[in-house]
């Protein structure tokens, strides 16, 4: 992997509410502001074979997970917990119960009423038992079987993963069998009635006299003696109001509570100003609210207990009549009201108040109204507006914090979650904030407490459970997690959300049938959230259901902007980043290359900082490099991207290769440990590439080693390379906002001549290059100031070091014969020798605000260039083989300074919902050696400067219609220094960031070129499975320089020769793809490219005669190319791909003639990928006809095999 340095060789508010509240939080936010080659050659031919010995060791921490509990055991009581009872097997007895019991076969249990219970059967079954319920717990019958459950009285739920049948629910009339199933049953010990509802999956209800399969929606029932029956459908929300979570949301300052009243409920007061919602429960006396003479106040702080547990019909009784009620306590019943209404029919939720001057009580129940509806940012300000209606209010500081946590504003969300802790120490919801906020500061033991102590007030907390199973898997016991995960979703099983977290981790365990469960289940509960969509699409994508993929990310993409989880617009938008990168991969991953570049441009301009957008196009252009570093049209954008993600990306996310992409693309949570990624590549003619690389993440800190070695043998004589890279990263977390990235490169070649040509029989033979970078050092900084704001500092090192000896070095000669000027081509044997060690840094800061993304740099860089040229043998001119004498100046030996300043300001402005404008403007001032590559070399000065105005934009006039344009002005480098950049290479998702335009092959490598361009393009989806588009481009390059040269008159001299070169590239191409049911794709490709390079020199008199091999002054080629592809790709793996390739092209104006060529190759490839792409292998047949052919490097083309040949890869990915 080479950084290319030189290319081809030489030669060649209310006022009245209170503000006291708000000082205090803006008080907090403020203070929590407050010999050496050898070993390296060594060890990169070593380091393959000692990450292979790794191997086991990866797999092994890959594959280690800690075992979850088993038995049948106690994991929550609710309400007054004396009375749920146990009665032990055998035993008279019944004695409280206590949250961790294990149950043993014929326990049983009954609850008294308002109580609840949550019991694991299994650690993939969990039941939760409603009040007055009374259970006898059962051992397996068989082995397939696990614990099951007599109910001889009430109502339980049941959240069932295990495989079907292997959970029965019995009663004295009937018996429930489960399928993959959720249920409600019901058996009334009275009249014997038993009564099944499925939520999801199948279950089946039976008993002597017949049995009935239920499916989802449905209900069935048993009486004694008869047969099961269907019975009239049944809403799923309706089912499970009982088990939900409601949070409390009534400020006890809003009741108006007498002074007798606080002081007989003192105690339980007490708790619920503490946040302890199930000790405020227990605490009340017995019953006083039904006891005559209860207070209508009385009776609404009755009620938000009695919600707290899932008791919403008493809820709605024990609230006093509007026409009664004060008007305190009429908006504390409405509040109430409304916030059950949100949890358990969101969709039946109306926003219609529009006043400001309200209680506590009615903010908090208008935030969760107002996240219902989506309304994300008026939710956020309600929770702040009940903090300043009622700042004791320890509930309405919890939620704040949790809404600020959501839009990403850590700082305040602190602030609150502070303030909440000190205000009420036992809410449960606060201390599981506390552990996610510890999460984020890799506080991983404060976050496990936190979680765990959130439980142990209220186990039926569901983002408790969520918190303790994500650090479960991270700590490596994925079945512990999953079991957490589960719980979460049995104590909320209406949050969509949940769900999919569930089937993450399902999909982490390899359990696909679960995972699909989760995420449809998911889906149906609010079909409205964009999560299981896209977590359904990277099952999919992992699975090798790429077409499904595909459409699925689509979905998720349609959907993002009604997101129902806490949080912003503004997160909303890096979700659409997020899914945007995903979507760009799974396009690439079917064949769909233009629509992946679009759909990762248009990632980028939804949220500028999101890492993975980035790192996706930084591998794209990869693919479009030369790999031999000779063309560097594509240098600069590949590295900047790549630069630009790694300083991007969180710690935990590791540090990320240059050459192996997707090194981790099917994990799904955050977790420490090693990996290995390999890439080997063979071609038959003898050409093989090794890369490996060992990375590791370790909570704040992650690093990676990689290797590569190539030898080819190339498909002429003298094409052969032998290289090797090395490459260190690290990157360290130094706090939440804050990381270091540092990166060490080395690399060396001995190569041949490597340059395209219209021929093969066009290369130097004895042409040799020796290249050595050792070692380029990088360093980076990133500071996350809140969402949005980001300031990154990029520092570096650069080297490079090349020797070469060219045996047909072609300086002119200028001569006089007669009075008539000369231009005689001449040929000489060259030794050259160049180095150059540069400085660079560069700041830059990124803000998000509102519409507008600014992005804003300074570039500096600074350094010595030195070369020497040595002619080893007498000059023969060209044309005419005469032998010239080479006078005293045989050695030219030149060094100077360079230096590159500049700086840039762009801004992305999304005027409305279908139109964003991007303008930008930079200055770059450049200063480097006059001639340090075209021999004979000479010293001086050569300064150029430029204002660079960028101009571009995206119109979506539809949905599934994108119309892009841009025009740009940029001014090239002279090496390393224009590659290591941090500048947006993107406007409107087209490239402007081209190392150069002017092909290498033809004109050696170059400074200092002036480069614009102009492009549009229409993008256009059919349905869901059609993608086409057109785009057209107007590339020009301007160069001017001083190339050696030899006089022969009067004498012979070193002298030099002023060049100018002028290129233009128009071209105009389409595109058509369509996925073919599930395992097809195909696609057609073809452009159309006019490419026209004119040489001027005006040193030289209008009359001077030009010798061949010189061409004219204006040169041009047009060319035709096309691509067709079909592939297919089943499930199981297998997958194959046909692709034919044509390539076109008519040359004029060349001396002598460069005739056309038109041909066809066509290739094949079929190989097998492993799940989770954790291994594939690929063979392919290229220019399967053996078609041979004549290009002309002035047009860009890819390099194509010029025989058949046989290709073999293999990817493993541990």
């Amino acid at each position: 992997m080479r950084i290319g340095a030189g290319a081809k060789p030489p030669f060649a508010s209310d006022p009245r509410l209170e503000r006291r509240s708000l000082e205090s939080y803006s008080r907090d936010i403020q203070s929590i502001r407050s010999s050496q080659r050898q070993r390296l050659r060594i060890l990169a031919r070593c380091l393959p074979a000692i990450l292979w010995v790794l191997l086991p060791m990866a797999s092994q921490a890959a594959a280690s997970g800690g075992a979850s509990t088993n038995g049948v055991i106690v994991l929550a009581i609710e309400g007054e917990k004396e009375k749920f009872q146990i009665q032990r097997a055998g035993g008279p007895e019944w004695d409280p119960g206590y949250v961790g019991q294990r149950l043993n076969p014929n326990d049983s249990g009954r609850l008294g009423p308002a109580t609840r219970a949550t019991v694991r059967l299994s650690d993939l079954t969990v039941m939760r038992l409603a009040e007055n319920s009374r259970f006898t717990v059962h051992p397996p019958s068989g082995e397939s079987e696990s614990f099951g459950v007599s109910l001889w009285h009430g109502l339980l739920y049941l959240f069932h993963r295990d495989a079907p049948g292997s959970t029965r629910i019995n009663s004295r009339t009937a018996s429930a069998a489960t399928r993959g199933t959720e249920f409600i049953v019901e058996s009334d010990e009275n009249t014997g009635r038993f009564s099944l509802a499925v939520i999801a999956g199948e279950g089946e209800l039976s008993n002597e006299a017949g049995r009935a399969i239920v499916k989802p929606g449905e209900r069935a029932s048993a009486d004694p003696g008869v047969a099961p029956r269907m019975t009239a459908k049944v809403e799923a929300n309706a089912l499970i109001q009982w088990v939900l979570y409601y949070p409390g949301v009534v400020a006890v300052e809003d009741l108006g509570l007498t002074d007798a009243d606080t002081q007989r409920l003192s105690t339980s007061l007490a708790a619920y100003r503490a946040g302890d919602l199930p000790e405020a429960f227990r605490a009340y006396p017995s019953n006083p609210a039904a006891a005559a003479g209860a207070s209508d106040a009385e009776k609404v702080y009755r009620a938000a207990l009695l919600a707290s547990l899932g008791q919403v019909n008493a809820a709605a009784a024990m609230l006093p009549s509007d026409a009664t009620a004060s008007p305190g306590l009429r908006a504390a019943s409405a509040a109430l009201r409304s916030v059950i209404k949100a949890v358990s029919r969101p969709e039946l939720v109306a926003i219609v108040s529009t006043e400001t001057n309200r209680l506590a009580s009615e903010w908090m129940a208008e935030s969760y109204e107002r996240q219902s509806a989506r309304q994300l940012e008026s939710a956020r300000l309600a929770a702040l507006l009940a903090t300043i209606a009622a700042p004791q209010f320890g509930f309405a500081w919890a939620r704040l914090a949790e809404l600020e946590i959501g839009f990403g504003r850590f700082t305040e969300a602190q602030a609150a979650l502070d303030r909440a802790l000190s205000l009420s120490p036992r809410n449960a919801q606060a201390h599981a904030l506390r552990g996610f906020m510890a999460i984020r500061r890799f506080a991983l033991s404060e976050a496990r407490a936190a979680f765990d102590e959130a439980i142990r007030l209220d186990g039926a907390l569901a983002n408790a459970w969520l918190g303790r199973g994500l650090l479960r898997i991270r700590s490596g016991d994925r079945a512990g997690g999953r079991e957490d995960m589960q719980i979460a979703a049995s104590l909320e099983p209406q949050r969509g959300v949940l769900r999919s977290y569930l089937a993450k981790a399902w999909q982490e365990s390899r359990e696909l049938d679960h995972a699909r469960t989760e995420l449809d289940l998911a889906k149906e509960l609010d079909p409205q959230d964009p999560t299981a969509w896209l977590y359904s699409s990277l099952v999919n994508l992992n699975q090798n259901r790429l077409n499904q993929a595909v459409r699925d990310l689509q979905r998720s993409q349609a959907l993002n902007d009604n997101r129902a989880i806490y949080r912003s617009r503004f997160l909303l938008d890096q979700d659409l980043a997020v899914r945007g990168a995903n979507l760009a991969g799974a396009y690439e991953s079917v064949g769909l290359r233009d629509v992946a570049l679009a759909e990762a441009g248009r990632s980028i301009a939804s949220d500028y900082a999101n890492y993975s957008a980035h790192l996706f196009l930084a591998d794209t252009y990869n693919l479009l490099r030369d790999p031999h570093g000779i063309l560097l049209r594509y240098e600069t954008p590949w590295l900047s991207e790549y630069l630009l993600a790694n300083l991007l990306s969180p710690a935990a996310a590791g540090t990320l290769s240059q050459t192996l992409g997707e090194q981790d693309f099917a994990r799904f949570f955050v977790r420490g440990g090693i990996g290995l990624v390999s890439a080997t590549d063979y071609l038959s003619r003898g050409d093989w590439t090794e890369s490996a690389a060992q990375y590791g993440r370790f909570n704040r800190m992650s690093y990676a080693v990689e290797t590569s070695f190539r030898s080819e043998r190339g498909q002429r004589p003298n094409e052969d390379i032998t290289s090797t890279f090395v490459d260190a990263q690290f990157k360290q977390e130094l706090s939440p906002q804050d990381s270091v990235y540092l990166q060490a490169i080395y690399y060396s070649a001995d190569q041949g001549d490597l340059t395209p040509y219209y021929s093969p029989t066009n290369g130097v033979p004895g042409l040799r290059v020796l290249e050595r970078q050792e070692p380029l050092l990088i360093g980076g900084y990133h500071r996350e100031w809140n969402p949005g704001s980001h300031t990154l500092f990029l520092a570096s090192r650069l080297t490079d070091a090349m020797s070469v000896r060219n045996p047909a070095a072609g300086p002119v000669t200028i001569a006089n014969a007669g009075g008539l000027p000369l231009a005689i081509p001449t040929v000489v044997d060259a030794a050259y020798r160049s180095r150059l060690e540069i400085y660079t840094a560069e700041i830059q800061h990124i803000l998000e605000r509102d519409a507008h993304t600014w992005v804003a740099g300074l570039r500096a860089q600074t350094g010595q260039i030195n070369a020497r040229n040595e002619f080893v043998s007498p000059a023969v001119l060209s044309t005419f083989p005469i032998p010239l004498t080479p006078g005293p100046s045989t050695v030219t030996e030149v060094g100077g300074d360079f230096s590159r300043f500049g700086g840039y300001l762009y801004d992305h402005w999304r005027m409305g919902r279908s139109f964003t404008l991007i303008a930008g403007l930079g200055y770059d001032h450049l200063r480097y050696p006059l001639n340090y590559r075209l021999a004979p070399l000479q010293a001086g000065e050569q300064n150029r400067d430029m204002l660079a105005p960028k101009l571009g934009f995206v119109w979506n006039p539809q949905p599934s219609t994108t119309l892009r344009g841009a025009v740009s002005r940029s001014l090239a480098g002279v090496s390393l220094d224009q590659s290591f950049q941090l500048e947006p290479t993107q406007i409107a998702g087209f490239n402007q960031a081209f190392r150069s335009l002017i092909p290498e092959s033809l004109a050696n490598a170059n400074s200092g070129a002036e480069m614009r361009m102009a492009m549009l393009a229409v993008d256009q989806r059919i349905g869901s499975n059609t993608w086409v588009g057109v785009s057209g481009a107007w590339l020009t390059s301007e160069l001017e320089r001083l190339s050696g040269s030899f006089g022969l008159v009067p004498a012979f001299t070193n002298s030099s020769l002023s060049e100018r070169l002028n290129y233009q590239e128009r071209s105009i191409g389409g595109y058509a793809y369509h996925l073919l049911g599930d395992e097809w794709s195909l696609g057609a490709r073809y452009r159309l490219t006019h490419s026209e390079i004119e040489a001027a020199h005006p040193d030289l008199p209008s009359t001077t005669f030009v010798t061949p091999p010189f061409s004219p002054p204006a040169s041009s080629a047009l060319l035709h190319s096309a691509r067709l592809f079909v592939q297919f790709q089943h499930p199981s793996g297998f997958f194959g791909l046909g692709e034919a390739i044509w390539h076109r092209q008519s040359n004029r104006n060349y001396v002598p003639d460069l005739p056309g060529d038109d041909f066809w190759q066509l290739n094949v490839h079929a190989g097998y990928r492993w799940p989770n792409r954790r291994a594939e292998i690929r063979v392919g047949l290229l220019n399967l006809t053996d078609q041979d052919y004549r290009l002309n490097p002035l047009s860009e083309t890819e390099t194509l095999p010029r025989h058949r040949t046989l290709a073999v890869s293999l990817r493993l990915n541990f």
